[in-house]
């Protein structure tokens, strides 16, 4: 019965009656305020973080010393904890390293969408190139017939009794100058003009005293380009002028 008693009197001396917090160590150390620490033991108000005057509940009691009492009054007259301000610090650098990451890896994507622009542009041209020279092989390769057929017109002309025949070949001959210009072949036939090395070559220089110096005056085989670009030059007979 005594320890019963013993008990609920422990248990009316722990619990408050007016609802108010009591320390667990009053009676103890009636002539300590609650707060006080001593070697033997900490307010049980420190302990559960609820001083009034200390609002670091989540850094108090780390290191024995509750971080308001390390740091200094700020201007506004509060306090600023110390492990605020060493994550704010940590936030911080955090930043600083995440905004410079960012500004590298802009400038990696803006360096790769240029590089893939290049590429596009490189590989759009290219293919032009392929589709406008494409039939460059083939073109060559009608180039020799082209040059008979225009002989065996030449020489039919020169005959009366084989003048018709050569009607016929001048027509096939149209007709197959005229396909080959729809894929941007196109004749050279600089007779009469100045002597250009860059579309014609010179196979003899001959006097002469109508056809002024450096005049063509006699093509020997014409010459042809492909969209702009020189398959094969003409060759040419040059003036040397009245010797």
């Amino acid at each position: 019965m005594k320890d019963k008693d013993l008990k609920n009197a422990k248990k009316q001396q722990a619990e408050p009656e007016n609802g108010e917090c009591r320390c667990k160590h009053e009676g103890k150390n009636s002539d300590k305020a609650c707060g006080d620490n001593d070697k033997e033991h900490k307010c049980c108000r420190e302990e559960s973080g609820e001083h009034e005057e200390c609002k670091c509940h989540n850094h108090h009691g780390h290191g024995g010393t509750c971080c308001h009492e390390a740091d200094k009054e700020a201007g506004d007259g509060s306090y600023q904890c110390k492990h605020d301000k060493n994550a704010d610090s940590d936030l911080l650098k955090k930043l600083d390293e995440a905004t410079a990451a960012a500004t590298k890896n802009r400038d990696l994507y803006m360096r790769a969408v240029a590089d893939l622009e290049n590429y596009r542009r490189k590989v759009q041209r290219e293919k032009e190139e392929l589709s406008k020279f494409a039939i460059s092989p083939l073109v060559e390769s009608l180039l020799p017939s082209l040059d008979t057929l225009a002989m065996a017109i030449g020489g039919l002309e020169s005959n009366p009794a084989t003048k018709t025949y050569a009607e016929g070949l001048v027509m096939v001959d149209k007709q197959v100058k005229k396909v080959l210009e729809s894929f941007g072949v196109k004749e050279i036939d600089p007779m009469g003009q100045d002597f250009d090395p860059n579309n014609a070559e010179c196979v003899a220089h001959e006097p002469s005293a109508e056809v002024p110096e450096g005049k063509v005056m006699g093509v020997m085989r014409l010459g042809y380009s492909l969209n702009g670009r020189l398959i094969r030059p003409a060759s040419v007979v040059v003036s040397k002028g009245e010797i």
